[in-house]
């Protein structure tokens, strides 16, 4: 954990990405964290997910990072989090017109995306097994 945090905290104060994190009010201790960046994929990546013409980079935010505490893990804290972080997505939209956010998805995860309207990519999985995913923008503004 001590790595995680260290690597966070630098990550963050070095604004290569933000942060949204639950904490438990009483303990204190950390329920659950994301973390996410402005990202760009290639056109291609996304092809049969987005309609009409899209430019050669598409703009979407990237989330880096889902992760809990494995003591809060299935009680829907990640669940909150992540519309936590839609409701941001949703503010900066306006101001950084993004076409949707983009993920790598443990494989384990799939299915708990995918329950949110994530589609997987075309794209085969990283050297770790990670399977990319990707949700439109209209999906999120509708929520």
């Amino acid at each position: 954990m001590y790595a995680l945090r260290a690597s966070l905290k630098k990550s963050v104060r070095n604004s290569d990405c933000a942060a949204k994190a639950l904490i438990d009010r009483q303990s204190g201790e950390l329920i659950g964290i994301c973390t996410f960046t402005a990202y760009s994929l290639e056109r291609q990546r996304v092809s049969g997910v987005l309609q009409g013409s899209q430019p050669s980079e598409i703009g979407v935010v990237r989330l880096v990072m889902l992760g809990g505490a494995r003591k809060y893990q299935k009680r829907g804290f990640g669940q909150d989090l992540l519309c936590d972080f839609f409701e941001h997505v949703k503010k900066i939209h306006p101001a950084l017109p993004i076409k949707g956010v983009y993920l790598d998805a443990d494989p384990a995860a799939i299915n708990f995306y995918a329950r949110l309207g994530f589609v997987q990519l075309s794209a085969t999985p990283n050297a770790f097994g990670a399977v990319p995913m990707f949700l439109a923008i209209q999906h999120i503004l509708a929520a």
